[in-house]
């Protein structure tokens, strides 16, 4: 899924997300994923459509994604208004998804996100406003940031679906 803007990537993430509590959605997801993925096989995991990501590539930027943002929350919870960088995803993923195994990508994401939950599960609600600023989208709050998390990971879950579909 290609988006024109930020906007309409957030308008997205908005949409997906609503009224819902962002730790809610991501305690939940990952187990999404994988009664997804249960039984994949690694070529089609490993298929890469046409202007696309593969499986595994989707899933390990999500990977690198959750270790990022693990980095965002303890920073912008650590300090005061941090400049936090972007990062540029599809090198990420050429760069560091070589030879990885579907199973291999899922276990590590499985350990960041246990990581993280366990921190996100600790924030406090005057934490929730704490600032940050982005390099690329501005200043935004640590709640702005667990709600763009949330519904990344939705996002990601509609392409999975999608690229399964294909």
């Amino acid at each position: 899924m290609e988006f024109k803007s930020s906007v309409d990537y957030q308008e997205r993430i908005d949409q997906l997300v609503g009224d819902r509590n962002p730790h809610d959605i991501l305690s939940s997801t990952l187990a999404q994923f994988h009664h997804l993925l249960a039984g994949l096989e690694e070529e089609k995991a490993r298929a890469v459509p046409v202007g696309s990501w593969s499986v595994n590539d989707v899933l390990q930027h999500l990977v690198d994604a959750e270790m990022v943002n693990g980095y965002r929350l303890r920073m912008a919870l650590s300090s005061y208004r941090p400049q936090l960088p972007g990062f540029n995803q599809d090198y990420w993923v050429e760069r560091f998804n070589t030879d990885r195994t579907l199973s291999k990508i899922l276990a590590d994401w499985e350990m960041l996100r246990a990581y993280n939950l366990r921190l996100i599960q600790s924030i406090n609600g005057d934490e929730l406003n704490k600032e940050y600023l982005h390099e690329e989208r501005g200043v935004e709050t640590v709640y702005d940031l667990l709600h763009l998390i949330a519904g990344h990971d939705l996002i990601h879950l509609q392409q999975v679906k999608r690229l399964l579909n294909s």
